[in-house]
């Protein structure tokens, strides 16, 4: 932050890294497939009342509180379980992508599907949920449809600020696919809804962050501009939160029961943080104006006649 005068007194940032993280409880709706015997060893979920239905990101976060004195890194993980029933098309790619090695967070869900998510911040020393200090953002990618016009993705959100898409997301001007719209959930609050609205298959899927973030929309391939960026929506969370609910639909295959589709999620992270400066240094105050210079001394006066 930046007073009037410009001093630099405080400022911080959340990161959220789903690469460097470790994934040590893959159990949604209980059906794996980590053995659930393995919640035990994770304290959120040994010393709180939490459902061991769901997946556990180690090591996944970190919030920089900067001062003008110090510097102070606070870190924690993220856990997310289902709040509704859960039917999956296929457990084993929930997680993370690339073998479990990606920059991308994923939950697999059946087709005909619709299931309600809590993504809660986890403190990675004491065990409890961890409040973040700052506002942040996520990313969700890859919202399409089957090549039929079946398989219709959508998400819907009731905790974010605002929303980008890749007309707004860094100026990129690329037109989205999706159709946003405001709707009312059963507790009266307004939420986002993000449906799509065109055909792909998981070739657009993104596997690295650097995929699809570039300093410009000129760095990025035509590949990514045209068939990663119209799916994508970024949202802006507010300081203060401990978790957030996410509910994802996913219309009928063809035939009812035989596809599914994966949400693609991820983080802010600082291999992307571009704009993390501190104030400019504070101009000296302005020397006050020199005095007018002297007026010419006057002739001397006549000599007198002799």
């Amino acid at each position: 932050a930046c007073p009037p005068l410009g001093i630099f007194n405080v400022s911080s940032v959340t990161f959220i890294d789903f690469q460097n993280s470790t994934v040590l409880l893959s159990n949604l709706g209980g059906l794996g497939p980590s053995p659930v015997e393995e919640a035990a060893n994770i304290r959120f979920l040994a010393e709180n009342d939490v459902s061991p239905q769901g997946i556990y990101y180690a090591g996944i976060g970190t919030e920089e509180i900067v001062t003008f004195e110090d510097t102070t890194t606070l870190f924690f993980d993220l856990y997310v379980t289902n709040k509704t029933a859960y039917v999956p098309n296929n457990v084993n790619r929930n997680g993370k992508r690339a073998n479990q090695a990606g920059d991308f967070g994923v939950v697999n869900l059946a087709d005909n599907q619709a299931c309600e998510f809590e993504y809660i911040f986890v403190d990675r020393l004491s065990g409890a949920r961890y409040t973040l200090q700052n506002s942040f953002q996520f990313f969700f990618f890859d919202l399409d449809t089957g090549l039929e016009g079946d398989l219709v993705e959508s998400f819907e959100i009731c905790d974010a600020l605002e929303y980008e898409t890749s007309v707004e997301f860094r100026n990129y001007s690329v037109p989205t696919t999706l159709n946003v719209s405001i709707v009312t959930n059963a507790e009266g609050e307004s939420c986002f809804l993000f449906t799509a609205t065109a055909p792909f298959s998981g070739a657009n899927n993104p596997t690295f962050q650097s995929d699809i973030f570039a300093p410009t929309v000129e760095d990025l391939s035509e590949y990514t501009i045209d068939n990663m960026l119209p799916f994508i929506v970024v949202l802006t969370f507010p300081s203060g939160l401990s978790s957030f609910d996410v509910k994802y639909t996913i219309t009928p295959a063809k035939e009812v029961g035989t596809s599914g589709r994966n949400f693609l999620y991820t983080g802010f992270v600082a291999g992307n943080f571009v704009d993390y400066f501190p104030c400019p240094p504070t101009l000296p105050p302005s020397l006050p104006p020199s005095p007018p210079p002297l007026p010419p001394p006057s002739p001397p006066p006549p000599s007198p006649p002799p």
